[in-house]
């Protein structure tokens, strides 16, 4: 269940940056998405 959870988190703040950096190179954005995923971790 946990592991669940991480993962619907994880999609979340993928969405929510991705968002947030529609203006922004999208390398910066996959790095943004990395670091999100990391914390998780």
């Amino acid at each position: 269940m946990g592991r669940y959870l991480v993962g619907v988190v994880t999609v979340i703040c993928g969405i929510l940056l991705l968002i947030i950096n529609q203006g922004k190179d999208f390398k910066e954005v996959e790095e943004s998405i990395v670091i999100a995923i990391a914390i998780h971790f």
